[in-house]
């Protein structure tokens, strides 16, 4: 994520289903990476206002995303708070019949 916001992308969709996890050959080491940049979108806050457009997964998505208010790339960093709360409980934080 670091990488991506420094180069003033945020990904706003990020979820389980857009990391991919391979294992090295002959190593104990795994290639994480993130797919599906269809809703990333570029952003300098020192340029740019607040994001507005809603969009993402709901049971991954960010509150501010949804109020409508505006965000910027932390929304990601929630995502990914969300994504470890899954991985660790087998819950999602938000529950959703529609996502």
């Amino acid at each position: 994520m670091d990488f991506i916001h420094k180069k003033n992308i945020i990904h706003r969709d990020l979820k389980l289903d857009n990391i991919l996890i391979t294992k090295i050959i002959d190593s104990e080491e795994y290639d994480v990476k993130i797919a599906d940049f269809g809703l990333a979108a570029f952003y300098d806050k020192d340029v740019e206002g607040l994001l507005s457009h809603k969009c993402g997964t709901l049971r991954y998505i960010a509150p501010e995303i949804l109020r409508g208010k505006g965000y910027d790339n932390r929304c990601d960093l929630f995502s990914v708070g969300s994504i470890f709360f899954n991985l660790i409980t087998g819950y999602h934080l938000f529950q959703s019949s529609t996502s």
